[in-house]
């Protein structure tokens, strides 16, 4: 499911509905056979769980309805995972709410976009020494870092959101949210832009890193504590 819907995402921005409602069926199926087995308190939990933080994050345009959906429909065909693991054969996981676990390791893996955001500014200021900065030379230097971090300069193709705006006349950068389901793509070559990766790419890596290694934030702090 993650699969399909993350290549229709990169492709187009748009992923159709009847994805989810034939993901969603399969899961009811998955009830009718495995009733008998099922912890219900664990499923509702998580599927409840999911559902909720589906909402508020496309409420609050950090989401888009193609990344909720998939959420809530992830917690119904998985509420719960607790298997051991392939790459070690043991459990690194606090709690078996897959959903919950998925989500925190995508949001881990997608914070790899900061350093590929640095890297194409540095190859664009050794290109263009005087340029990357051109028209804002009015910002701080801690707002210019956090800029290289962010975003870059648009080259007019893939997707993203502007990233600048005007004030008093004077180019200024804008790092406010931008609500991922109406806010329209910027296709203006030489100004600033964030990148809008689709969510998916990165949920779809959240489960393979789920699967391979569990719960990456458990990882990273059992590994700061030497456990």
């Amino acid at each position: 499911m993650f699969g399909v819907a993350a290549a229709l995402d990169m492709r187009s921005r748009q992923v159709d509905d009847r994805l989810w409602m034939a993901f969603g069926a399969i899961a009811v199926a998955f009830y009718f056979f495995d009733f008998q087995q099922l912890d219900i308190i664990a499923v509702a939990l998580s599927v409840g769980l999911a559902s909720a933080a589906s909402f508020i994050l496309y409420r609050t345009g950090l989401f888009g309805g193609a990344d909720a959906l998939a959420l809530a429909v992830f917690s119904a065909i998985l509420p719960t995972y607790s298997g051991s693991l392939v790459v070690t054969g043991q459990q690194s996981m606090i709690h078996s709410l897959s959903p919950l676990m998925l989500l925190s390791n995508a949001v881990i893996l997608s914070l790899a976009r900061l350093a590929v955001n640095v890297v194409k500014n540095v190859r664009y200021r050794a290109l263009h020494p005087a340029a990357l900065f051109a028209g804002m030379e009015g910002e701080t230097a801690a707002r210019k870092a956090l800029a290289v971090m962010l975003g870059h300069r648009s080259d007019g193709s893939g997707f993203g959101f502007l990233m600048e705006t005007r004030e008093n006349g004077a180019r200024r950068f804008d790092f406010s949210l931008k609500h991922a389901e109406d806010t329209p793509f910027e296709s203006r070559k030489g100004v600033w832009v964030m990148p809008g990766i689709p969510f998916l790419v990165y949920m779809l890596a959240g489960l393979v890193a789920m699967i391979f290694a569990g719960d990456l934030a458990i990882l990273f702090l059992s590994s700061i504590a030497g456990n």
